[in-house]
């Protein structure tokens, strides 16, 4: 829980330290042989658990573009351990979460920040935004749009835009997508198919319910489906139920689309 973290104090500028990105990629490659995509947060993200009250750095941002270099550093490792899928969550954070607030010079300086975390970086990047972050719970009121997000991540280098949908049961996807199609259609989908806020395991025929709504704006070949956030936080015996609920709603897309 984000209330809990510890904040950590800079005495000096950041480095490298013993972050160690390509070895758990290394420790989790000997357990399987399918794709493995390494997830880790982005820069903006963890740099709210970083507190420079001593002024090791002129300002917040010059603090964020010399973590940038670091964790860019830990990516290259990573590719060159073999790591070929990449995903960052909540990248362009601070844009995102104040939606049509954020000012363009907002948008901006975040797509740079992003850029320059992979810069450099051969490997497809993943992008990973969802409502279940601490600042845009549904639990608000208000569920957040990917609409502005869609507007103004053109500039960001990401492959992958990877967002929530099973938490409006896919009910968001239509006005949403329509922007997508607009703005950004070059990068690709991934859209959450299970609720990682729900105990009930969804039904393959769920599943395929919101992939048939993405389907009618992303052509199949750009369309790729997970959960919505993690499922750390449920019982292991559901979680799983929710990752087969993945892929048998998937491979019922997949049969349909070939009728």
């Amino acid at each position: 829980m984000w209330q809990f973290a510890k904040r950590i104090v800079v005495t000096e500028k950041l480095n490298r330290g013993n972050l160690q990105f390509a070895q758990f990629f290394k420790f989790a490659r000997q357990f399987t042989s399918e794709p493995l995509r390494y997830t880790t947060p982005d820069v903006f993200v963890s740099s709210l658990f970083i507190s420079d009250d001593s002024h090791v750095y002129k300002d917040r941002n010059d603090l964020l573009f010399d973590f940038a270099k670091v964790i860019n550093q830990e990516l290259r490792a990573l590719v060159q351990a073999g790591c070929n899928i990449i995903q960052l969550d909540y990248p362009l954070f601070p844009a995102f979460y104040m939606g049509a607030q954020a000012s363009p010079e907002l948008w901006k300086s975040s797509a740079d920040l992003f850029n320059r975390e992979i810069e450099g970086v051969n490997a497809q990047i993943w992008g990973h935004f969802d409502w279940g972050r601490p600042m845009n719970q549904l639990s608000l009121g208000e569920v957040a749009s990917f609409e502005e997000l869609f507007k103004h991540i053109g500039d960001a280098k990401l492959d992958v835009i990877g967002m929530e949908a099973a938490s409006t049961y896919g009910e968001n996807l239509q006005k949403e997508l329509k922007v997508w199609k607009e703005y950004c259609p070059d990068k690709d989908i991934c859209i959450g198919v299970v609720n990682h806020r729900r105990t009930t395991v969804e039904t393959p025929q769920e599943v395929n319910s919101i992939i048939a709504k993405a389907l009618r704006y992303v052509p199949a070949e750009k369309l790729a489906v997970y959960n919505d956030c993690g499922l750390s936080a449920l019982p292991r015996p559901i979680a799983y139920g929710k990752l087969k609920a993945i892929s048998d709603g998937a491979k019922l897309a997949r049969s349909n689309l070939s009728k």
